[in-house]
């Protein structure tokens, strides 16, 4: 077996180093992607012309690690049979599968030369760790050492800063082997440039076609190579709207634009970033209702809706058709009890329909534990008695422990206020509101009394958080400080919100929750989509104005303990924390995710790609 392993390794040496060429980096850069240049590119890479190179560059040059061994010059063969690469991900490339080169393009025996996928890769390398890990890491080590044990020259080995890492690693203590894996796995494609190919890099005896061994003398089919490509891609893209807009909305990229430029010869200074937009006064009326907003996104929970007064109950209610079954049922004699969770809009919706309600001499109670006498229910059962009395329906906005109290009442007295007793069926059933549930079935020989939970809704459902997002991008008051300019983070955020794309994928990530199981109060999702816009940041952290880290989608994931939506959205929807690269290939292959779409160049946030344009928003 020993003597099997050297010869192979031997075999290794002689042939994979020098006849074999993987490809790094592949592809296209704007402007020429949407037209399918990748597929150019990769084609171009099997023309004679590059093997023609190759050999110019390496043909004559002596192997420095064979040569150290040998003790004497040594000269491989630098006849290219072979091309590798790997795609991004591991679910495939638009640019390699299926991409092929029909037989006799280069020369008369050519056969058909096709990318072939080979399988993926285990993941395993350093991207993981950041750059100052890596630092710290080599740091330990010299400390330890004295001196580089890894010098990132030639000839010392792979990988230089892949052997640094797991040799540190090492020493603090850590599973080196565990850590350097990190599941991104690629796939492996590659090209035989000819049927013997694998005999040829075996050591077997394998004749080489001309076109192989004399490259020089096939430049000309570089030519062919791009007609190719020409006609079965280029011809279609130019018949494809969506890839001719894209490279009309492309401008020119020079690099002098991104480089120092000089003044007058007076030296080089830095070029200066673009002046603000110019900041353009408003009404007073416009910043009245832009503080208030602001004042919500700076509030936490305890903000209620009993300290509001009736315009601003207006500007935050979300009309549905709860609101008018409700008003119906009232017309009809009932009473009814809204309970729920502390911040599901109980207060709210009863103050808001307090005057419909009214119109049919309904008594309105919307906050059971402020009408309470400390721990005891007396002032609301005497209420309720009174209104029964004068056959008046009674509305009561009830959390949980008042509403315990009053069934504990109707099970010790149920002769008292007998309509207790359907609260208390009602509550065990835990009835929500609906015609199958409240017709006249509904009615008992207790009198007519409707229990609504609103922790049984969700508001995270994209109609309800939908038409939430709608009430602040259809107020002219924001849409007027928007165009001012005044607050520029305020000004990005509104206007790429309005886009319809980011809108559905902005409220998908809040379907995302609701599938997972999760819900919000109203008031939390208020918080969150006024801090969209204005930031309010916990920490106290200031907003600067028109940095990217400022935008509603930095914000989206912002820490915030006190608030359970927060909380779950930093966690279960971040793309920084859970994004990989098997959904990022998705919705990139998926049609209309390219970058124009978003009306914004791509701005990756920290490991992510094109697909998190803005992070979250370009969702």
């Amino acid at each position: 077996m020993t003597a099997v392993h050297t010869a192979l390794l031997s075999v290794k040496s002689e042939r994979v180093g020098t006849n074999m060429l993987e490809l790094t980096t592949c592809g296209a850069i704007p402007p020429y992607n949407p037209i399918l240049a990748g597929k150019l590119v990769a084609l171009l890479m099997l023309s004679p012309q590059v093997a023609a190179d190759y050999q110019k560059r390496y043909g004559k040059e002596a192997s420095i690690i064979s040569s150290q061994l040998k003790n004497e010059r040594r000269q491989k063969d630098s006849t290219l049979v072979y091309l590798g690469t790997t795609s991004l991900f591991s679910e495939g490339s638009s640019q390699y599968e299926r991409l092929k080169l029909p037989a006799g393009t280069i020369a008369p025996d050519q056969p058909e030369l096709r990318y072939q996928s080979l399988g993926n890769t285990t993941g395993y390398g350093t991207v993981q760790f950041s750059p100052e890990t890596v630092r710290s890491v080599e740091t330990v080590l010299e400390h330890e050492y004295g001196y580089q044990e890894v010098n990132s020259v030639f000839g010392e080995g792979f990988s230089p800063r892949l052997r640094k890492l797991r040799a540190g690693l090492q020493m603090l203590g850590f599973e080196a082997e565990h850590l350097l894996v990190h599941h991104q796995q690629r796939r492996v494609f590659g090209v035989q440039m000819f049927p013997g190919t694998a005999d040829f890099l075996m050591g077997k005896k394998a004749p080489l076609p001309s076109y192989l061994r004399y490259p020089h003398r096939y430049l000309d089919a570089s030519q062919r190579i791009v007609d190719y490509w020409t006609t079965r891609w280029l011809s279609m893209r130019l018949d494809h709207a969506p890839a001719l807009e894209a490279l009309q909305s492309v401008t020119g990229w020079k690099l002098s634009d991104h480089l120092p430029v000089s003044s007058d010869g007076a030296g080089d200074q830095s070029s200066k970033p673009p002046a603000p937009p110019r900041h353009k006064p408003v009404s007073a009326e416009v910043n009245k209702v832009v503080e208030f907003w602001r004042s919500l996104a700076f509030g936490g929970p305890e903000v209620c809706s009993d300290v509001l007064g009736v315009d601003d109950l207006d500007t935050l209610h979300v009309a549905q058709d709860l609101d008018q079954f409700l008003v119906d049922r009232v017309r009809k004699g009932y009473s009814i009890i809204l309970t729920g969770n502390a911040g599901d809009g109980k207060t709210h919706l009863l103050r808001r329909l307090e005057p419909e309600l009214q119109r049919f001499n309904a008594v309105v109670q919307y906050d059971a534990s402020a009408a309470m006498d400390h721990t005891k229910i007396a002032p609301i059962l005497n209420e309720w008695r009174k209104a029964r009395r004068s056959n008046r329906a009674y509305c009561l906005a009830a959390n949980e422990y008042p509403l315990y109290l009053l069934r504990e009442h109707g099970r010790r007295k149920p002769d008292d206020l007998p309509v207790l007793a359907e609260v208390d069926r009602q509550c065990r059933m835990r009835l929500s509101y609906g015609e199958a549930a409240t017709g006249e079935k509904a009615k008992t020989e207790h009198g007519k009394v409707l229990v609504v939970d609103l922790s049984l809704r969700n508001p995270l459902h994209s109609d309800f958080a939908g038409a939430m997002l709608d009430r602040l991008l259809k107020n002219p008051a924001l849409a007027a400080y928007a165009k001012s300019n005044a607050d520029l983070n305020f000004t990005e955020s509104f206007r790429r919100l309005s886009q319809e794309t980011v809108r559905k994928r902005f409220l998908g990530l809040f379907d995302q929750l609701r599938a997972l199981g999760h819900r919000a109060t109203v008031r939390e999702l208020w918080i969150v989509m006024a801090r969209l816009f204005f930031g309010g940041k916990p920490n106290g952290m200031a907003a600067v104005a028109g940095r990217f880290a400022d935008w509603y989608s930095e914000r989206l994931f912002d820490t915030d303990h006190h608030l359970a939506l927060v909380e779950n959205l930093r966690r279960w929807t971040d793309p920084a924390s859970v994004s990989h690269p098997r959904w990022d290939l998705s919705l990139e292959a998926a049609e209309g995710t390219r970058a124009e779409d978003w009306g914004c160049k791509p701005k990756p946030r920290k490991f992510l790609i094109s697909f998190n344009i803005s992070r979250i928003a370009d969702l």
